[in-house]
């Protein structure tokens, strides 16, 4: 039984391999003059896929064979059928002469029309959503940009709301992405550099960045590392994130990353540079500053000292929310000479009859509050929408642990100090600050204490 489940794992290799060396030899395969042969090929390169869509016709008049391929679902059928189609069956008056510069000039419709001979690029186009053109008699195609497919309209992104500003978000249209910036910014100097990456996803990828406001190393150092990333699927940006920051074990951000088009601008009329990625919303920024991470939208459109106010507000907030618990452990557990006699006696009376330390109090309300709000972010939007139990369900579980004695009533609201959605990775610092607080307070205070008196 073993010999033959290593047999079946052997052929199965086998043909893993076969498949994967036709399909990685298809780029050395050529057009030729015969257009039966040109469409078998493709029938071998694109399988027998049902959104393969290979339509075979007649020109007008000349009654010369021709055929259109293009992907269902990714191109607009009314611009093949009105701009293609039709003129190619019924309008076009002359036979052809073995070249597709007539057609190209005279009959089709479409603006952005390339003729291409190289097998590889023609078949990267129809996976693109392009249609291509094939004619009997010609050794080459015309590939026709005809993409269209439903998207995500415009609308205000949820991860950074605010009241004054833009309601406008970016979409998972990189095309659309790109417009919302020309908007913004109307100025010559704005470039945008094209690339793909991901051997398989071959994703769609644009730096975008303002020529005499950036730095020219830079841009640079940016072509360079995308330009050295090896990967089969680039498939949201996140992956560009940790492929090229500079330092990945990190827990604080090195690269920026918002769905505002009027912050990308800011950033980019700042001297920074700006990756889009097609088929996400987040468009990535560098280089960025921790101090960044406080940074709103919102406060590019207010008065310098509300302004400055409200992100003092958001550094003593940041500050709180994650050196509070080690604060809480230390003073509940080591230092009650620090604390006012009546708070003292308020706590101990809140902690009466809890059976564990306060390090493990503290922790224990952290990871309730992670895993809530990851069940929260998880949940059905159904689920999440409706019913009174929406409402606060931390202070809800909170309490209910309170009052089991497995902690006191002062743990439940550590995890709730101003938690900020762009600091989400380096505010998990708490727990550091919580066990470097007991281990503190318990092993080396002590004998730094007994050293210094005697």
């Amino acid at each position: 039984m073993l010999r033959f489940l290593s047999r079946l794992r052997n052929l199965s290799f086998l043909l893993k391999e076969k498949n994967n060396d036709k399909n990685s030899n298809f780029k050395a395969q050529q057009l030729t003059a015969d257009l039966n042969k040109n469409i078998k090929l493709f029938r071998q390169v694109l399988g027998d896929s049902s959104d393969v869509i290979i339509r075979q016709f007649k020109l007008a008049r000349g009654g010369t064979s021709a055929a259109l391929i293009f992907l269902d679902g990714l191109v607009d059928k009314k611009q093949i059928n009105d701009h293609i189609l039709r003129p190619l069956m019924v309008h076009s008056q002359t036979s052809f002469f073995g070249t597709l510069k007539k057609l190209k000039d005279s009959f089709i419709f479409i603006d952005d029309i390339s003729e291409l001979k190289d097998f590889g690029k023609i078949v990267s186009a129809v996976l693109e959503g392009k249609a291509v053109l094939l004619v009997d008699g010609s050794a080459s195609a015309l590939v026709i940009d005809v993409k269209g497919w439903e998207q995500r309209a415009i609308e205000e992104p949820d991860t950074e709301g605010g009241v004054r500003g833009p309601r406008e978000g970016f979409t998972e249209n990189i095309r659309t992405n790109i417009a919302l910036l020309r908007r913004i910014i109307r100025d010559p100097a704005l470039t945008f550099y094209h690339l793909r990456l991901g051997n398989k996803t071959k994703k769609d990828i644009s730096i975008a960045y303002i020529k005499g406001v950036v730095r020219d190393s830079l841009i640079a150092e940016v072509k360079f590392r995308l330009n050295k990333i090896e990967t089969d699927a680039v498939l949201e940006s996140g992956y560009i994130e940790q492929l090229i920051d500079d330092n990945p074990f990190s827990p604080f951000p090195t690269i920026a990353n918002s769905e505002k088009p009027d912050k990308v601008a800011a950033k980019l009329l700042e001297g920074r540079a700006a990756i889009l990625v097609d088929g996400t919303p987040f468009v990535l920024t560098v280089p960025m500053l921790f101090i960044e991470s406080f940074q709103h939208p919102e406060d590019y459109y207010v008065h310098p000292y509300f302004g400055t106010f409200m992100r003092w507000v958001r550094y003593i907030s940041f500050a709180l929310s994650i050196l509070s618990p080690a604060y809480f452990v230390a003073l509940s557990s080591f230092d009650h000479e620090l604390i006012p006699t009546p708070l003292l006696i308020s706590m101990a009376a809140a902690r009466e009859g809890t059976p564990f330390p306060a390090v493990l109090e503290a922790l224990l309300m952290i990871i309730v509050f992670e895993i809530l709000r990851e069940a929260s972010i998880r949940m059905p939007r159904s689920f999440r929408a409706g019913g009174k139990y929406r409402r606060r369900p931390g202070d809800r579980t909170g309490g209910c642990i309170c009052r089991s004695n497995r902690a006191c009533y002062g743990d439940r609201y550590l995890p709730y100090c101003c938690r900020h959605f762009y600091c989400a990775s380096s505010d998990r610092c708490r727990y550091n600050f919580a066990l470097c607080s007991a281990f503190w307070s318990r092993s080396v205070r002590p004998v730094w204490c007994d050293h210094h008196t005697a």
